[in-house]
């Protein structure tokens, strides 16, 4: 491309966001439809075979004030966790359709900037199922209370919001949970990079190790463990805030090499 043409181009990056996303959308359709049909059914299951004993409890003890459905806990715990799962699955899949040489070189021949190639991806592979996750989650939540509280009307069963999360680590911080997402997103992502064969497997293995020698070599630190509380979570602060946009950057300059290989 000329000089003109390595500018950012909206027209063109809005088409080529077009071509990968219809050629993409049937199997994810299938994958969503899966994670969907599969989670509103544990969901059901789960609120059928808890709240039969909290509602007899409740009905023969009207006296009980500040009554608590226990099966928001578990719920909210399984949906963050299945978060990070989901959310390494797609983030590793960034260049799923160019793993072999062929491939590559068909994607690297696309008549779009590097820069506008990686975002595109980017989109389709961290944002996109952010929202598409937390909108399932949200209607496969609904469905259960909508079944579930008429049938067990002396439990408080109300919905659950992912943004509004009481009852993890006993804190009501949703910026905290959503930027682990968002590191676990990440960190698969630039896995997806630089292992485009099995990227989950090859990066869970990395990350494993990788745990294990900063974990030892924090351990001789007495930073960690003479340092306040509340010191040591700014300091975990900055380094997500940092860390995730350093990632996402990695795996744009990740991508660039691919031209040279």
């Amino acid at each position: 491309m000329n000089s003109k043409q390595n500018n950012f181009s909206w027209p063109r990056f809005r088409a080529y966001f077009v071509k990968l996303w219809t050629e993409q959308w049937r199997i994810n359709l299938l994958r969503w439809g899966i994670l969907f049909g599969v989670g509103t059914v544990l969901m059901l299951w789960g609120g059928l075979t808890t709240y039969p004993a909290a509602n007899k409890y409740f009905a023969t003890h009207p006296e009980i004030t500040g009554r608590y459905d226990d099966f928001i806990e578990t719920v909210m715990v399984c949906a963050v966790l299945l978060a990070f799962v989901v959310m390494a699955f797609w983030s590793s899949q960034l260049i799923a359709d160019a793993v072999s040489k062929g491939k590559r070189i068909a994607m690297l021949m696309m008549p779009v900037t590097p820069f506008e190639n990686w975002l595109v991806r980017w989109l389709l592979a961290v944002p996109i199922p952010i929202i598409i996750y937390t909108v399932l989650f949200q209607v496969a939540d609904l469905i259960c209370v909508g079944l579930c509280a008429p049938i067990f009307p002396y439990v408080p069963i109300r919905p659950v919001f992912l943004w509004a999360t009481p009852y993890l680590f006993g804190s009501n911080d949703f910026g905290w949970i959503f930027q682990l997402v968002l590191l676990c997103s990440s960190l698969f992502l630039v896995g997806g990079m630089f292992f485009p064969e099995r990227p989950v497997l090859k990066t869970c293995i990395t990350l494993f190790i990788l745990f294990w020698v900063f974990f030892i070599a924090g351990s001789s630190m007495s930073f960690w463990f003479d340092t306040d509380e509340a010191v040591l979570m700014i300091v975990y602060r900055v380094f997500l805030g940092l860390s995730i946009p350093f990632l996402w950057w990695l795996s744009y300059v990740r991508f660039k090499e691919l031209e040279v290989n």
